[in-house]
């Protein structure tokens, strides 16, 4: 039989180890929104471009019937999007002004009538329609909603009508509200 082993000799004196942990984790330190948002852009770019390269592979490894229909659909979704683009481009309203004023020529075979129509819901007070050329029309009042036709005749510059032969290019609009300079819808 063996003698039993010996125990080691004695060393310097251990210490014992002990262990120390939180109950709750320590919260993390306070970041600025700049970092933040750094932070999300930079995931959300990292994210989008796997997509993006995860789908493009899988899109080349399709056969040529799928291609074909993939292009077919992205086509009609481009020419969708440019068809309400350009139907949603109309021109801008023509009484979006200071005082929503409206003015439209109609030519007749009497002459031309020239439309001022108050589309504010405020009454406009002394109020001067001028045209091109230093020819004016003034009256007292014209209210919400109400339309105006104004004749050549009731233009005036000094002691001269205007005729049916004078072309109206601008008209100006000034009242005791404010003053506009629409455009002259044909």
């Amino acid at each position: 039989m063996t003698a039993p082993l010996a125990p080691p000799p004695a060393g310097p004196p251990r210490g014992r180890i002990t262990t120390a942990e939180r109950p709750t984790p320590l919260p993390a330190p306070p970041r600025s929104r700049g970092e933040v948002l750094r932070d999300a852009a930079e995931e959300g770019l990292f994210q989008l471009r796997r997509f993006a390269a995860e789908s493009w592979q899988d899109f080349r490894r399709r056969d040529r019937f799928f291609r074909w229909k993939a292009l077919i659909v992205a086509g009609w979704t481009v020419v969708s999007i440019a068809s309400i683009r350009v139907a949603m481009a109309g021109p801008e309203d023509p009484a979006a002004n200071g005082l929503g004023a409206y003015v439209a020529v109609n030519h007749t075979s009497m002459g031309w009538g020239l439309l001022v129509h108050n589309r504010s819901d405020e009454e406009w007070t002394a109020v001067r329609v001028e045209l091109e050329g230093g020819w004016v029309h003034e009256r007292p009042r014209i209210g919400p909603d109400e339309k105006v036709v104004l004749s050549p005749g009731q233009f005036r510059r000094g002691d001269l009508a205007a005729t049916d032969a004078l072309a109206i290019g601008s008209v100006e609009i000034d009242t005791d509200e404010g003053s506009a300079t629409p455009p002259v819808v044909r």
